[in-house]
């Protein structure tokens, strides 16, 4: 507390001679009990002694009282500080944890072990039920465990995968990659118009999310509307130029279009960033082939089938080839193939029937009747598979097939 002598309104001779009587401060002048005795020992007078005692005490009783009020602050505040910081550090802690078995999550799945990996990012989920980066994580768990069932499985797993990333969404409505997740998934379940809208809100929210772009423009291109498909191609690979996938789906565009010298360099740029990518692959054998170079497109074609031997779609192109080639055998091979991977496939079909029907020609020219009939027979047989799945597809007429079988035969 202040000295007397620094005391507005104290005179210093008054506090010189208080100080000589052990009076120094306003604490110790409130101290004071008998004010007419210390008048009497400092010389001080008597009136002044009583004002200042009384006004003394008041300030030590205001000083005292709110030397309380802070302390009773104070000692709120840290409660406060302690709580805050109990929420803060148990609030670390969970999310900690949770990062923990993230990471768990994210090494499973790395290994292809997607139903394990989607545990871990449930237990992520379990300790930190907000977490909107492991729902989505969670979906796409899902989503690739879906991937090559043909089982009640594999509609389980997607409809799983959606719930995730919807509850990702709900979490956190801004979330451009959970609603591109979500687009794939609803895109493997046949709602193509709902996929179309969630990739469209996703490049809204992030217009160079070239992932997005990629699959809206893929997306569009199926559904035959290759104006848009394109564009968002092109601007996927603009936002990208090293996504392969952006590429090798504008060279399946420019196939869908017609444009196959355009559709080959999309293709090869795609094998370029990526060697070892049948899709692109198959589809560029398959531009090859509409430009007649088929020596070129039957060592690409079987390079996707040693890649993934049971990818379907480059048996067919390569049966093209071959049977372009005249080589007849390895063209029925192939068309055979392909339809065993894909028992629903008419276009495969009605190409082994017509290089069956070629095949008889040919019998039948080497006076192989019996070769010939049988030939036939199978041809026959394979234009009735393809146009019981596709009515458009009509079989050709073939002198061949009417001189050995007759006109009485069906298809």
């Amino acid at each position: 507390m202040k000295r007397l002598s620094d005391t507005l309104g104290v005179l210093p001779t008054y506090a010189s001679q208080l100080d000589t009587c052990g009076v120094r401060t306003l604490l110790d002048l409130a101290d004071v009990r008998d004010p007419e005795e210390l008048s009497a020992r400092s010389g001080v007078p008597l009136d002044w002694l009583q004002q200042w005692n009384s006004f003394a005490k008041q300030e030590v009783t205001a000083l005292r009282h709110r030397r309380r009020t802070a302390i009773a602050l104070n000692v709120v505040a840290l409660g406060l500080l302690a709580v805050a910081l109990s929420w803060w550090y148990a609030r670390v802690r969970q999310l900690r944890l949770a990062n923990a078995q993230l990471e768990v999550g994210n090494y499973l799945y790395d290994r292809r072990e997607y139903v394990n990996s989607a545990a871990a990012y449930q237990k992520a989920l379990g300790i930190k039920p907000d977490y909107a980066e492991a729902q989505n994580n969670l979906g796409t768990a899902f989503a690739m465990a879906a991937v090559g069932l043909l089982s009640d499985k594999r509609t389980e797993y997607l409809a799983q995968a959606i719930a995730a990333y919807n509850e990702a969404l709900r979490l956190k409505p801004d979330f451009p990659e959970a609603l591109n997740n979500r687009g794939s998934a609803l895109e493997d379940i046949g709602r193509c118009d709902d996929a179309v809208q969630s990739y469209r809100n996703a490049v809204a929210l992030k217009p160079d999310f070239a992932g997005a772009l990629n699959n809206l423009g893929l997306a569009l291109t199926s559904d035959n509307d290759l104006d848009q498909g394109i564009g968002y191609l092109r601007r996927a690979i603009a936002a990208k130029p090293d996504l392969a996938e952006a590429h090798s789906n504008l060279g399946f565009a420019l196939n869908k279009r017609g444009q196959y010298p355009d559709a080959i360099a999309e293709l090869q740029k795609a094998i370029d960033l990526k060697p070892d990518y049948p899709e692109a692959l198959n589809n560029l054998g398959f531009a090859l082939n509409q430009t007649g170079e088929y020596d070129k497109s039957i060592p690409v074609l079987q390079k996707a089938i040693d890649l993934r031997p049971d990818y379907y779609s480059p048996y067919r192109h390569l049966g093209d080839a071959f049977a372009a080639k005249g080589k007849l055998d390895s063209a029925i091979t192939s068309y055979l193939r392909a339809i065993e991977l894909k028992p629903d496939y008419p276009r495969a079909d009605y190409n082994l029937a017509i290089a069956l029907m070629q095949k008889g020609e040919s019998e039948a020219a080497s006076g192989n009747s019996t070769g010939a009939r049988h030939y036939a027979r199978e041809a026959i047989h394979y234009f009735g598979e393809a146009q019981r799945l596709d009515p458009t597809l009509k079989p050709p007429e073939c002198k061949c097939l009417e001189n050995l079988l007759g006109t009485d035969h069906r298809y």
